[in-house]
């Protein structure tokens, strides 16, 4: 996978020569594009609460998780190699 020598290495190039994030599958980097398009809000345009969702609507999201998750540890490892002073950092996603 060729990086795109972006500072925060978040996508690449996969063997095909298809842009993924980094961390993702071709696959697996459409259905976070279009997971992430997808927020549920009510008729007025604001965000549904977690409790109001539908169950089909949380499963969408945590698999948005699931994916954001894989890509972001992905990124990180690719910034700490290439910056080991910022190997103290991390995003939100990395709290257990």
């Amino acid at each position: 996978m060729a990086n795109d020598n972006h500072p925060f290495h978040t996508f690449a190039l996969d063997a095909f020569g298809n842009r993924v994030r980094v961390g993702l599958t071709f696959a697996e980097t459409l259905e976070f594009e279009r997971l992430d398009a997808l927020e549920p809000l009510d008729g007025e345009g604001n965000p549904l609460p977690w409790d109001c969702q539908s169950e089909a609507v949380r499963r969408s999201e945590d698999r948005w998780f699931e994916l954001y998750r894989k890509h972001e540890d992905a990124r990180l490892r690719l910034v700490e190699a290439g910056r080991p002073h910022l190997a103290r950092w991390r995003s939100f996603s990395s709290r257990n």
